[in-house]
């Protein structure tokens, strides 16, 4: 900066001081670590890095701490993990009415009473219908003023219909129940209660994340494991900005199962931590739980210590896979469709003491057979493993088979046959034992702590023609970058998830017998998936038509691709999301100045001019990954660029609706970006489909086109205006090229030289990603609801098997063939290159 002629630039010292005050400010303290294979690193606390978003008012505003019953799912807490699966225990156990009463703090399992005097005792918080409501067992009071708990009986009560919590009953007398409960003692204070000391109590939930980048931007790879989370009490729309990602921790040697150890220990359930709350404005408490753990493919493996997609049971959710010859079968065949029986930890973790007790007798294919019969191996476990197999080996050595340091029984002659073997597996089981107990005590010092690619290639031809009708088609309503479509098919199998996402959503418009096959083509379409029961039925109904598909295009697929098995498992974790977030490693995370710290109980914060810099200054929002929600007024508009920009009367841009205008002068959003060729559809609210602005032209759809299974809209002669609030949302829309034929003109297969001759007639595209719930949503369910590929799915599995079992047994022999003889060339080689060694040096 100074050779830059910079002004007052501070001293390296001062730079670093300055850096220290501010990490002290903020409170981020990461804390040292020693994972089980003795790797050292630092992770930032995630208490210290949630306490950042109770101080944030850019974050706080957005939390949300109650489970919430809704007909739709969009939200973590909306999923039925949230809702039904967390015991109450583990959610946040407090609720207060902020704007009557903050100073009353109600707990569940305690008793509390409502305005009708009705007493109850809440055992759980939860939103219905936009509004906190209590899960309450109700209370009964005898003339003897002896309470009653009708377990038997839950009610469902407005929160904000309590009156007098625990603390205001007991000073009105004393509390007197008929029976001790079991679960609870509604007499007794909740133990949080008096932890708190008058302090609001909130339980969040965590998603970590944990993947390898390489630090690197260059090409050069220089791998870190790293590890990151999200606060899922955040909505769902902000979970993706990088603003609210948290990194956690970085190693070049640590793993991510060491990390996640590390993560856990940080993360104990009564490990509560005092954080100023920008919108209560006062301290409060709060604890964490990890509420899932998602990641790509082989984290996923590693995580769930699984042997990986290529094991004999592949599976990380359930007991599917088997040999080949196995999956060949009928029943084995159809059961890669399904689920299977799920995995439970303790098998798992069974099957690891098993590897271990087999390692501590130092025979490697012992354990190799458990982890390919048992398909579980542990990352961490393999490595304490290995070092068992060479220590028993080397103490077998001394006390088994060397002569002059082995039991001297086994030295006797007198002691022959069974006897001496029993000696020997006797001695052999003792250094087992021993070796088994020294590995559990490893390492000593933290246990003294504990308290594919398709077989169809698309020729040139095909390609060139592939990428003239991809670049021709409407990216309007997609949210995707525009088409580079000559790249994508030159550079096909290095194409990354941008391209994957324009080809998911606009491909199969230009698919036709010149370009795959039939089989392939219904491959593609069925590659498509608010009612949660409703949405879930589809959802299951496009998984088995896409794998049903892919049986019919190559019935060995599903045999060979474990992905293929796993999207079975996508309607048990439909609501559930991650994103990449290694760009905050990379560029660093941003602290945010919106934060409140305690310095020896003072808590400080930014001044608002500070807080409100960030809110008004878009280039460091985006800097720092962060988009505010964008809140635009109906009618409002705004220029293009420069470059698209063009001049022209009224008369000239309304063009035919001109004396439309002329004689509604007064009517909102009168301006109509018109073009021949309709590429701008929105849905409103008074008609069903519409072209844009204020002049508009409604197409009518009744029918799914017989070919792509969409709906179909045909354009009518009828043009209306509308006020701009009436629009609801924009969507794409494809020309039915395949129906009325491409027109070219001059080079049939150059993108700028190509038309369409005929413009009545448009599909709209279910392929579309970030609004197709939408457009189920509001489109009759009979031209949206999927349908079965095959009436008899089992039966047409076991025709796919019976196929497979005569063609299976010969690849496999043919492949074992060629690789014992692969291994009788390699062996040689060997020999010759150690005779010609040996020849060389004579």
């Amino acid at each position: 900066m100074r050779e830059c002629g910079t002004p007052d630039v501070p001293s390296f010292y001062a730079l670093r001081k300055m850096q220290a005050k501010l990490m002290r400010d903020v409170g981020l303290k990461p804390r040292h670590h020693t994972s089980s294979l003795d790797n050292q690193f630092y992770m930032n606390h995630p208490n210290d890095l949630i306490r950042l978003d109770f101080g944030n008012p850019l974050v706080r505003e957005h939390l949300n701490f109650y489970p919430e019953v809704t007909t739709t799912v969009s939200e973590s807490w909306q999923a039925s993990k949230w809702v039904n699966e967390i015991e109450s225990d583990n959610l946040t156990p407090m609720w207060a009415n902020w704007k009557a009463a903050s100073h009353r703090h109600f707990y569940i399992k305690e008793l509390a009473q409502c305005h009708d005097a009705t007493y109850i005792v809440p055992l759980k918080w939860i939103i219905y219908d936009k509004k906190v409501h209590a899960e309450a067992y109700l209370v009964t009071r005898e003339a003897s003023g002896i309470f009653t708990v009708e377990e038997h009986k839950v009610i469902r009560i407005l929160a904000t219909d309590l009156q007098y919590n625990f603390l205001d009953l007991r000073e009105q007398g004393d509390m007197v129940f008929s029976s001790v409960q079991n679960v609870f003692k509604p007499y007794t204070p909740h133990p949080t209660r008096l932890i708190a000391r008058g302090r609001p109590v909130f339980v969040l939930c965590i998603m970590p994340w944990a993947d390898d980048v390489s630090r690197n931007r260059t090409k050069q790879y220089n791998v870190h494991m790293n590890m990151y989370f999200t606060n899922l009490n955040i909505p769902y729309k902000y979970l993706a900005q990088e603003y609210f990602v948290h990194f956690c921790a970085t190693s070049p040697h640590a793993g991510s199962l060491e990390q996640f150890a590390a993560l856990a220990e940080d993360c104990k359930q009564d490990d509560w931590s005092p954080a100023y709350d920008s919108e209560l404005q006062q301290e409060i408490l709060f604890r964490i739980g990890i509420h899932l753990l998602p990641a790509d493919n082989p984290q996923q493996a590693e995580t769930t210590l699984t042997s990986g997609s290529s094991a004999t049971y592949w599976c990380r959710e359930d007991n599917s896979g088997g040999s080949a010859s196995h999956r060949e079968t009928d029943e084995g065949y159809h059961a890669l469709f399904s689920p299977g029986q799920s995995r439970k930890p303790e098998e798992t973790m069974e099957k690891i003491r098993e590897q271990i007790r087999a390692a501590c007798r130092g025979v490697t294919s012992a354990v190799e057979q458990i982890q390919t019969e048992s398909r579980v191996k542990d990352k961490i476990a393999v490595h304490w493993i290995e070092q068992l197999i060479d220590k028993a080996r080397e103490i077998q050595k001394e006390r088994v088979y060397n002569r002059g340091t082995r039991d001297l029984r086994l030295n006797d002659p007198k002691i022959k046959g069974d006897d001496r073997e029993e000696i020997k597996q006797a001695i052999i089981d003792e250094i087992q034992e021993e070796l088994y107990t020294w590995v559990i005590i490893q390492p000593s010092d933290r246990y003294q702590e504990l308290d594919e690619h398709s077989s169809e290639e698309v020729n040139d031809d095909q390609g060139a023609l592939f990428a003239a009708r991809l670049q021709s088609a409407s990216i309007d309503g997609l949210s995707i970058q525009p088409l580079r479509s000559r790249y994508m098919v030159q550079y096909k199998k290095s194409l990354v998830g941008k391209h994957y996402k324009a080809l998911q959503q606009l491909a199969v418009f230009q698919l036709d017998a010149q370009l795959c096959s039939p089989a392939l083509f219904e491959l593609w379409k069925a590659n498509e998936i608010k009612n949660m029961d409703e949405y879930c039925a589809d959802l299951t109904i496009a998984i088995d038509n896409v794998l049903d598909h892919w049986a019919v295009v190559d019935p060995t697929r599903i045999t060979l691709k474990y992905k293929l098995h796993v999207l079975s498992h996508l309607p048990e974790a439909v609501t559930e999301i991650f994103e990449c977030w290694n760009a905050v490693f990379r560029l660093c995370t941003p602290v945010s100045v919106a934060g409140g710290n305690s310095d020896d109980g003072d808590w400080t914060r930014a001044g608002l001019k500070i807080q409100g810099f960030l809110a008004g200054n878009k280039q460091l929002q985006r800097r720092l990954g962060w988009t505010p929600q964008n809140m635009f007024k109906p009618g409002a508009s705004k220029f293009c660029s420069k470059a698209k920009q063009s001049t022209g009367t009224w008369k000239t841009v309304l063009d035919v609706h001109w004396k439309i205008c002329q004689t509604e002068p007064g009517t909102p959003g009168r301006v109509m970006a018109g073009r021949e060729l309709p590429r701008y559809w929105y849905l409103m609210d008074l008609i069903p489909l519409a072209k844009p602005c204020g002049s508009v032209q409604i197409p009518g759809f009744h029918t799914r086109h017989e070919r792509l299974d969409m709906p179909v809209m045909t354009t009518m002669n009828q043009v209306v205006l509308v006020k701009p609030e009436h629009l609801l949302f924009k969507f794409n829309a494809q020309h039915d090229c395949q129906h009325f034929s491409f027109r070219m003109v001059r080079i049939h297969t150059d993108p700028e030289n190509m038309s369409h001759s005929d413009n009545s007639c448009f599909l709209i595209n279910m392929h579309g990603l970030h609004n197709a719930h939408l457009i189920r949503e509001t489109l009759p369910r009979h031209l949206t609801e999927p349908r079965p590929l095959f009436s008899d799915r089992r039966a047409k599995h076991f025709e796919f098997a019976a196929a497979l079992r005569e063609v299976g047994p010969e690849k496999r022999a043919l492949a074992t063939t060629k690789t014992q003889a692969t291994k009788v060339k390699n062996r040689q080689e060997k020999v010759d290159k150690a005779a010609g060694a040996e020849k060389h040096a004579e």
